[in-house]
């Protein structure tokens, strides 16, 4: 990863080239400022100073989009002062241990530094993902002649822990949620882009006295006082003297962040300073000059304690609530002779933010008709125009015409004579940036409220309505607030309710995963629950199975509060009736009843809810949890402790990867009273996002490190297993015999979950499965001539147990199962096993996959392996290209599509066509038919896309049950989903390499001009 860069533009940049009417050359702003200063206009000097007040750059990075900004609670100044102080302390220690010749080599030893840095502020500094200590050994310690790796890893677990506390102290703040609003961030507010190197800037002691003047100012104008009177004013607040209090010259930036040529981009005002504070510099804090050196302090020791406690001087110690500097868009009047254009205010409000207003004209052009907007500047200022799409033409009396790009900027001097025109044929928008003046202060509008019904009127802020996913709602902890979980949990008691799940009195068991959000949202669902006239079990922190099976057993509804493997920062609620998983065929009714629910809730006064204008409980509110009952968990270890042979796995070894997942001890306890011997490795207090269907390069050397480890402490081990977050998904790594390696020096081999569920649904003698479509094709390879039935569903775990459904009520199968890509195995039937009987269970499962591969590896006698070798060899990998506009991906999806909707799938062989409806009914279509003509014309048009030059042979058939699935001759398999409910395009691929796999997703998801985003572009030139 790197920085990225930034674009100081030049019409905002005192360094920056300019030119004027009459000038003949350019000149820096700076310098044509201190010949002109007429061009800042009076107020802007008067109130400012003499110097450019305001420049304004864009910054590129290619970090994951998060910033901090201002703390998340009050912070004590002697306990944030002892974390920077050991910050610096391990990273002088680290100084002094690092043997650096020359420059290369400290470029060599930065680069694999601040790769390391990057990787865990990704993760938040949990430390628990991958495998950042032999990441830094192998990469960091040739330059630290006499550490060891044991002395590096210390270090590092040490340094992780004091920048968590750091880093975890602050709001962090993900930018596409931001994206069009403006973050104000003044002066002394801790900050971060990414979080890697906190930073602020001088306390401005002018601001206090720059709104109160503006203040006054308001109230001048209301009385009718003219220029005068107000200069009297500017005169008399003593600004100048104030700012010379000030220990550097003042810094109040925002940021705006904003999508431009497909990248987001944070575009940031700000006043004309460099002066930063750097108090806790971790991805880069050091630098060569002849030397290693601190980049920050003095050169040899770093930042000392005197120093970093003046910096605590500039720093706004209490906690910063988001909504106080978060500003959205406000309408606002275009003017006259506008025309397909409209004006939007981010920042015009003096009395809040004083030191510079921000505004957006978005311009409509389009089919030969030229949008226009009048740009009035207040007499006496200047304005920056800034464009961030398009081509626009600025035009005022007595200059020529400028053409602006999102590169070639204007500065508007306040000396121009009369207003400006901004005009476009096209789409385009602009950002206006100036100084306030009193012309602009008028009295306060009030807000319009949104239309009714919209949002509460107890609330702050409109909500984000949770929608259902593959499996659940899903969301942003900040947008599941207890009123959001609260609607939802008791539309669907409604629900329940109403289709007899339980009836009146009756009781709901809910539980949760390890997440930090978990607990505050079980609360407002358990007062959902009791609001509805049901009693709560609370069955506390558990895997998902565990609850579905103890509810499904007592015949009640059940609530999940979990995200799954989705980052710490997300959260979900996963609903269950009394006999399983809710079904998409559920959805409707449930919306109906979260529907009425929310009408109710947001009709109520603010003295009538329990909710403040945040939308949370207060501690007066908040129904208390019950105790945690141990039924479910002991119903869930009976499950397979009671049913499996004593001792079945004696002489298996295995490490347990433990991490976050809510099951970590449930499978220590599993596997040890089966007689294996276990070794619980990588707990983490933090939690983990693992994603058994997306696992990493970094989270397989991270398993590898492990089983490394596990060998020196212990001896080998024939394993290493775990779950995801909620314990449903299971991960299946085999340590290769024999102290083989893999391709890569590996001793671990991960097997995918899908071609894991093939070998327990083999060690089963299930003779009917059910898959998703974008299941690896070894499945029907190995099962074809088998006699099993294979139904392929579309993606997501309740189409999955529908399907199983429909298979068991057929009475034609005795043993039916299904399982997802990411390993969650589900059965539909009873399964007669070791001479008893596993009941069904149609939910995710993590510890059925682990047990059925591990008894078949130990009844066999063959290393897990070679079991594997003996399947179909066939690869497959997945991936997604984000904020990809979702409306794009369904258009990209239907016109790859049939158009009759009752065909799934299209085969073409000998100059033929054969449709395939959803029922598996085949229909050869006769030569001229219009729906052959039709997908033969999408098969050329997907060959355009996918082509030979790339190693795609002709397409054979095209598959829409989920998305567009492409099968080629070959044998290379592309498939494209557009997400349920995100702004995601996502990729699938098999092939018989690995290396075909990842190519073929990687071809699919390239950035710019990925096959993907030339399917987006030939959307766009069709008619």
């Amino acid at each position: 990863m790197a920085w990225g860069s930034e674009t100081w533009l030049d019409s905002a940049q005192e360094g920056g080239l300019a030119r004027i009417a009459g000038a003949p050359e350019p000149a820096t702003l700076k310098e044509l400022v201190r010949l002109h200063p007429e061009v800042l206009g009076r107020w802007s000097r008067l109130l400012f100073g003499e110097g450019v007040p305001l420049f304004v750059k864009f910054l590129r990075t290619d970090f994951p989009p998060f910033v901090h900004v201002g703390f998340s609670r009050d912070v004590d100044r002697t306990e944030f002062l002892s974390w920077l102080v050991t910050e610096q302390n391990l990273l002088r220690e680290l100084r002094g241990a690092l043997g650096i010749p020359d420059e290369a080599a400290f470029t060599a030893f930065q680069r694999a530094y601040s790769n390391w840095a990057t990787a865990e502020a990704a993760h938040r500094w949990a430390g628990e993902d991958r495998e950042p200590e032999a990441v830094m050994a192998r990469a960091v310690l040739p330059f630290l002649p006499g550490w060891t790796e044991a002395k590096l890893a210390a270090w590092a677990d040490i340094l992780r822990a004091n920048r968590a506390r750091i880093a975890g102290a602050m709001n962090e703040v993900d930018l596409r949620a931001e994206e069009g609003n403006l973050l104000l961030t003044q002066a002394g507010l801790p900050h971060s882009i990414f979080g890697l190197s906190h930073q602020t800037h001088p306390v401005d002691h002018a601001k206090g006295a720059l709104q109160a003047l503006f203040a006054q100012f308001r109230r001048l104008l209301a009385q009718g006082a003219g220029d005068d009177a107000l200069e009297a004013a500017a005169a008399g607040a003593g600004l100048s003297s104030l700012r010379s209090r000030n220990t550097g010259a003042p810094k109040n930036e925002a940021w705006l962040p904003i999508t431009m040529d497909g990248k987001l981009v944070l575009v940031e005002p700000q006043q004309t300073s460099d002066v930063t504070y750097s108090f806790a510099d971790f991805y880069t804090p050091f630098t060569w000059k002849g030397r290693l050196v601190f980049r920050k302090g003095d050169p040899a020791a770093g930042l000392d304690r005197s120093t970093l406690a003046s910096y605590m001087d500039s720093l706004l110690l209490a906690r910063t609530a988001l909504e106080s500097i978060r500003h959205s868009p406000s309408p606002r009047p275009s003017g006259p002779g506008a025309q397909l254009a409209a004006a939007f205010a981010l920042a015009e409000d003096p009395e809040v933010w004083p030191f510079f207003t921000v505004r957006e004209v978005v311009l409509q052009g389009s089919d030969g008709t030229e949008a226009r907007w009048l740009g009035r500047h207040a007499e006496g200022a200047f304005q920056h125009v800034v464009v961030t799409e398009g081509l626009v033409r600025l035009s005022y009396p007595g200059a020529q015409p400028l053409a602006l790009s999102p590169r070639a900027p204007a500065f508007v001097p306040a000396t121009a004579p009369g207003d400006y025109l901004l005009s476009s044929p096209g789409p385009a928008r602009v950002l206006l940036f100036s100084v306030p003046v009193p012309q602009d202060v008028a009295p306060r509008k009030a807000v319009p409220m949104p239309a009714p019904g919209s949002r509460p009127v107890f609330l702050n802020e409109t909500p984000r309505p949770l929608a259902f996913g593959t499996s659940g709602l899903r969301g942003l902890v900040a947008d599941i607030t207890d009123l959001e979980a609260y609607i939802n949990t008791k539309g669907f008691m409604r629900f329940a309710l109403k289709n007899g799940d339980v009836t009146p009195g009756g009781s709901v068991t809910v539980a949760g995963d390890l997440r930090p959000s978990t607990g505050r949202i079980l609360a407002a669902v358990a007062r959902a629950i009791g609001d509805s006239g049901l009693s709560v079990e609370h069955a506390g922190r558990i895997p998902t199975p565990a609850l579905t099976s103890y509810a499904i057993e007592h015949g009640r509804p059940s609530v999940m509060v979990t995200g799954s493997h989705i980052p710490f920062d997300r959260n979900g609620i996963k609903f269950n009736r009394s006999g399983g998983e809710v079904l998409k065929t559920d959805e409707a009714a449930i919306l109906r009843e979260v529907a009425d629910v929310r009408a109710e809730e947001y009709a109520r006064a603010k003295g009538e809810t329990p909710f403040d204008a945040q939308g949370m409980l207060g501690a007066a509110s908040a129904k208390e949890l019950p105790p945690a009952s141990p039924g479910a968990r002991n119903a869930y270890l009976k499950r397979y402790l009671g049913l499996l042979p004593a001792r079945c796995l004696a002489g298996m070894r295995l490490g347990v990867y433990q991490h976050s997942a809510v099951g970590r001890d449930i499978l220590v306890d599993v596997l040890g009273g089966l007689g294996a011997e276990v070794f619980p490795t990588g707990r983490s207090e933090s939690f983990v996002a693992l994603d058994t269907e997306n696992v990493s390069e970094e989270q397989l050397d991270r398993l590898d490190s492990m089983a490394r480890d596990l060998a020196s402490a212990h001896g080998a081990v024939h394993a290493i297993v775990s779950t995801d977050g909620d314990s449903d998904r299971p991960l299946l790594a085999a340590v290769l015999s024999g102290g083989r390696t893999d391709e890569k020096g590996r001793l671990i081999r991960f097997y995918g979950g899908d071609v894991l569920g093939l070998l327990v649904a083999h060690f089963l003698k299930a003779d009917a499965v059910a898959v998703p479509i974008s299941s690896n094709d070894a499945i029907d390879r190995f099962l074809d001539g088998r006699g099993v039935t294979l139904v392929k569903t579309k993606i997501g775990s309740p189409y999955v147990i529908q399907a199983m459904k429909d298979m068991s009520a057929a009475g034609s199968h005795g043993r039916v199962v299904g399982w997802e890509a990411n390993g969650g195995f589900l059965t539909g039937s009873p399964l007669a096993l070791y001479g008893g009987i596993l009941r069904p269970l149609p939910s995710r499962d993590a510890l059925l996959p682990l047990l059925s591969a591990l008894l078949a590896s130990k009844e066999s006698g063959l290393p897990l392996e070679d079991l594997f070798e003996r399947l179909p060899k066939r690869e497959s990998r997945a991936g997604l290209l984000d904020h990809f506009p979702r409306e794009v991906a369904l258009a990209m999806e239907r016109r790859f599509s049939p158009s009759d909707p009752d065909v799934v799938e299209a085969a073409f062989s000998d100059g033929r066509v054969t449709a395939v409806a959803f029922k598996g009914v085949k229909r050869l279509l006769p030569p001229g038919d219009p729906l052959a003509t039709e997908m033969e014309a999408k098969r050329a048009e997907i060959e355009t896309y996918f082509s030979p030059e790339e190693g795609f042979g002709s397409v054979v058939k095209i598959n829409v049950l989920d998305g567009v699935r492409i099968y080629f001759k070959g044998g290379d398999v592309a498939h494209m989903r557009p997400s349920g409910n995100a702004p995601q395009l996502r990729a699938y691929s098999n092939a018989d390499t690995a290396r075909r796999a990842e190519a073929i997703v990687a071809l699919c998801l390239k950035e710019p001009d990925g096959i993907f985003r030339r399917m987006e572009a030939g959307l766009k030139k069709s008619p």
